[in-house]
């Protein structure tokens, strides 16, 4: 067996509030926010610690009462000209939804979805302005069809006392959606032609080198042991949990932190 010089091979379990990834059809996943895990019970701007990262609610505050309209336990409740704001970066292409409706016994309101292609400097707005004026929940759809790293933004725009819930942001799209570029930018390289070459130098497995400790594999009908490759690590995936069961990388000369 050849040398294998500096390198390493981690396995770490990841944590309940790890990102929430659902494997659907082959190549693609599904992430969804539904606020379940967290706490602001007032309007005050202020951070929360999402399921998929961090958000900025400007009067906007985490919701649970009888009054709410959610799909589970919680769910956001916007008033005036507030703002829900994602403070992390995902991939596109992808479909972006999220279930809306009136809050309580409110009069309709209309609010709109912006994009930053630029870690949260320039926003535009996609798609059309939303009127919601159902008593119950119902889906919106946009689509986002730019190859790159985005966030978005949640603006309620009709003003106002009157308020609208919101619950469920889900991105549909494919696997690597988290900005494996941006974690690794403080990498000595960060291409992955580099990568494939250092692994060739070593002439083994990549993140696998050590083995596949649970056989998990690439198939959407294994739920619990979903393999996914990300090429700067590898994951196995326990949909029944939301959280891996294990993750490996390959560390070598030209791939770890400088």
């Amino acid at each position: 067996m050849k040398s294998l010089g500096i390198k390493i091979l981690l396995f770490l379990l990841v944590f309940n509030n790890s990102h929430q990834i659902v494997p659907t059809q082959k190549g693609q996943s599904t992430v969804v926010e539904d606020f379940e895990n967290v706490k602001k019970p007032a309007y005050a701007a202020d951070n929360i610690n999402g399921k998929l990262g961090n958000w900025y609610l400007d009067d906007a505050l985490v919701a649970s009462s009888e009054l709410d309209v959610k799909n589970g336990h919680k769910c956001l409740r916007i008033r005036n000209e507030g703002k829900v704001r994602m403070c992390f970066d995902l991939l596109g292409p992808c479909l972006l939804t999220a279930k809306t409706a009136v809050y309580g016994h409110d009069a309709p309101s209309i609010w709109s979805v912006y994009i930053s292609y630029d870690s949260g400097v320039n926003y535009q707005q996609i798609g059309q302005s939303i009127t919601t004026n159902n008593k119950q929940l119902i889906t919106v759809k946009f689509s986002i069809t730019k190859k790159s790293k985005f966030r978005i933004e949640f603006r309620k725009e009709s003003g106002g006392k009157n308020r609208i819930n919101l619950d469920d942001i889900l991105f549909h799209g494919n696997e690597d959606f988290f900005d494996q570029q941006d974690l690794f930018s403080k990498a000595q390289t960060g291409s992955h032609e580099s990568i494939k070459t250092a692994r060739s130098q070593y002439d083994d497995n990549g993140n696998l080198l050590f083995g596949n400790p649970d056989n998990a594999k690439h198939d959407s009908q294994i739920f619990n042991h979903y393999l996914i490759d990300a090429k700067y690590y590898t994951i196995s995936y326990c949909r029944e949990k939301f959280e891996a069961n294990w993750v490996s990388w390959l560390l070598v000369p030209l791939t770890r932190f400088s």
